[in-house]
């Protein structure tokens, strides 16, 4: 059995060899880690045995030893040592390693997510404000010329920031609130054109996609921004000297995507995959390459790559990246397919003059409530304001004749809109409700929507976008 678990023949007699020429494998003298002046007292006498553990290269196991000293029975002190295989046990120990890792990895990303979900909601309040103001500029003083330069720099600079809390909110994972179902085949070819041309002449992208009849249901806007996000750190990675490959395919996800990533494998995807020839990523970097603003680069310049995971989680889809240093890096996105389209359809049987109607204001910010209420009366609307969800459910009570439309901020200090909706619905039934919200819809806002909410509307709202979405659903 000794030869054996050595790998040593059978009729090879061990007798009288050195430990360290047997046991080892290509050694040219004594182990340094020799625990026999471990065994015996300063005296030379036998002391208490000695434990610990080590990788044998001869047999490629790992061991747990036991040494002791015992006097034979000739009076010589010799070394028994017991070898216990412990190579299972450290295979398990190094998993729950990785696995402990990971979760600690996803408790950090989970706490950033939850900090950058608010930081967006309060941001976006604050734009609410200055975009509101700059609309109504923009309406008193049409004929200044030289402050309309000023205030369209102004609102490109809001715009700007709207974009970056779009990013927060889908790093967050609540960034899908527009979505649609549509074809994809075209919508990704020109993402991928578009973005082709401002390409660096010695950079090649090929376009392989190859999924005719394949629909999906997603944010047409945080879909493209997944791509490009994904497409430029391609860009970075080559240097702008190689090639990017575009490929996508109607398929079912890859066994070993199955297993990483708990997808059920009866579910169709479309699997979009981005392949460069770059520099690729060491094991840290991958680790690293979904935290917010993390950069190999010099500095870090957005969320990037966090919002993109974000964007695809937020989808029910599923995210993979492969990369080696030297070689280049897949990315791999699985999103759900939707198998059949019902397109509903659309009647325009009312029609309502401004004058005649009345909106609901349901805001607790007095600032916000303060500038969309000029904005709804410069329209010629009748604007009621409720700055919490009793003061709301009050209104809808006690007001005489109808009210057309709540505008609904959904988280308010007293109660959130999934508790006030029903609320006001219950006296004002023929009222429609859009939600509006510096968050993004997702969770109880989604539950809202699908109890009969009729719009979502993304803080800060835009005046045309507002009255556009007011016109359409009294129209409708």
């Amino acid at each position: 059995q000794f030869n054996k678990e050595l790998g040593l023949s059978e009729e090879r007699s061990v007798i009288g060899e050195k430990c360290w020429k047997i046991i080892q494998k290509d050694q040219t003298g004594p182990c340094p880690f020799c625990t026999n002046r471990r065994i015996v007292d300063a005296s030379g006498k036998p002391c208490g045995p000695y434990e610990w553990e080590y990788f044998n290269n001869r047999t490629n196991k790992y061991y747990r030893i036991v040494d002791k000293a015992i006097e034979w029975v000739d009076g010589r002190i010799v070394r028994l040592e017991t070898a216990y295989d412990i190579s299972e046990k450290r295979k398990y120990e190094k998993l729950a390693k990785k696995y402990e890792k990971t979760n600690e990895t996803l408790k950090r990303l989970e706490s950033l997510e939850s900090l950058s979900g608010g930081i967006a909601h309060q941001f976006n309040n604050a734009l609410s404000i200055i975009t509101g103001h700059l609309n109504l500029i923009e309406m008193d003083y049409q004929n200044e010329e030289r402050l309309n330069v000023y205030v369209k720099k102004m609102t490109a600079s809001a715009k700007r920031m709207t974009d970056l809390t779009s990013s927060l909110l889908a790093y967050a994972r609540g960034g899908k609130y527009q979505a649609q179902i549509f074809p994809v085949s075209d919508y990704i070819s020109n993402i991928i054109e578009k973005f082709r041309q401002d390409l660096p002449p010695m950079l090649t992208m090929i376009n392989e996609i190859n999924v005719q009849d394949c629909s999906i249901k997603a944010d047409k806007n945080q879909l493209e921004m997944l791509i490009f996000s994904v497409l430029k750190n391609a860009l970075e990675a080559t240097q702008e000297i190689g090639t990017i490959k575009v490929s996508c395919e109607k398929e079912k996800p890859d066994p070993s995507d199955i297993l990483k990533g708990n997808i059920n494998p009866e579910i169709n995807f479309l699997c979009l995959t981005i392949v460069d020839d770059g520099s690729g990523m060491d094991a840290e970097t991958q680790e690293r390459v979904f935290e917010p603003f993390f950069t190999t680069k010099f500095k870090g310049r957005g969320l990037g790559m966090a919002a993109a995971y974000g964007i695809v989680k937020n989808h029910d889809g599923y995210f993979f990246i492969k990369s080696s240093q030297g070689i280049g890096t897949s990315v791999k996105i699985y999103l759900p397919v939707i198998e059949k389209i019902d397109i509903p359809l659309q009647t325009n049987e009312n029609f309502y003059s401004k004058k005649d109607i009345i909106v609901l204001l349901i805001e607790d910010d007095e600032a916000v409530m303060n500038v969309t209420n000029m904005m709804l009366e410069r329209k010629g609307y009748t604007v009621l304001q409720a700055s919490s969800g009793k003061k709301a459910i009050e209104i809808a009570r006690s007001h005489n004749g109808t009210i057309h439309i709540a505008l609904l901020d959904f988280v308010l200090p007293d109660m959130n809109g999934d508790i006030i909706y029903p609320l006001i619905q219950k006296h004002k039934p023929e009222m429609k409700v859009i939600v509006l919200s510096g968050y993004a819809i997702t969770g109880p806002v989604q539950k809202l929507m699908n109890s009969g909410a009729r719009a979502f509307l993304q803080k800060p709202v835009p005046m045309k976008a507002l009255i556009q979405k007011i016109e359409e659903i009294l129209e409708n």
